[in-house]
C-alpha cells in the first residue's frame, strides 16, 4: 500500500470512530435509548412526502447523468466533484422540505444538543474545506474537484 491508501484507510477509521462516539453520546443523552424520534401524524405525512421528493430528485439526477454521459459533454468539474454534488443535492432537498414543514426533528428530540452538534460538524467541515482552498486542492487541471464535498456537508448542517 502507498501513502495515499494509508491515508484513505486512516480517514475511514477516523470517521468510524467519530460515528461510534457520537452514537454513544446520543444514547447517553437520550437516557440509554437509541435515537428514535416520535412524530405526530402531520410530521409523518410531511416526512413521507419529503422522502418522495428526495427520491424523485435523485431519479431526475440519474436521467441527467445518462444524458450527459451519452452526449459526452465536457463539464467544468471532475467526476468526483460531480458525484459529490449528486450526493448532496437530494439530501439537501429532503432536509429543506423537512425543515420548512417542521418535520425535521421529532417531538421528543433534544433540539439544543442537535443544534450544537450541527454547528460542530459544520465548523469542522468548513475548516477542512478552508484547508483545501489554501492548499489548492479544490481544483484539478482547472476543474473543480471532489474536495468540495466538505463545503456541501457544511452547508447542509447549517
Amino acid at each position: 500500500m502507498n501513502d495515499y491508501q494509508y491515508g484513505v484507510v486512516a480517514g475511514l477509521v477516523t470517521v468510524f470512530v467519530i460515528a461510534v462516539i457520537i452514537g454513544v453520546l446520543i444514547r447517553k443523552i437520550n437516557g440509554g435509548h437509541t435515537m428514535k424520534g416520535e412524530y405526530d401524524e402531520r410530521q409523518i405525512l410531511a416526512r413521507g412526502k419529503g422522502y418522495r421528493i428526495g427520491f424523485l430528485f435523485y431519479m431526475f439526477e440519474m436521467v441527467v447523468m445518462l444524458i450527459i454521459s451519452s452526449l459526452e459533454l465536457t463539464l467544468p468539474f471532475t467526476d468526483s466533484a460531480l458525484y459529490a454534488i449528486l450526493f448532496i443535492l437530494p439530501i439537501g432537498t429532503t432536509s429543506v422540505y423537512f425543515i420548512l414543514n417542521d418535520a425535521y426533528m421529532g417531538l421528543n428530540s433534544n433540539k439544543k444538543f442537535y443544534i450544537r452538534l450541527s454547528i460542530v460538524v459544520a465548523v469542522a467541515n468548513l475548516i477542512t474545506f478552508g484547508e483545501e482552498v489554501i492548499t489548492g486542492g479544490c481544483f484539478e487541471k482547472g476543474k473543480l474537484s471532489g474536495n468540495i464535498l466538505n463545503l456541501g456537508v457544511a452547508i447542509l448542517f447549517v
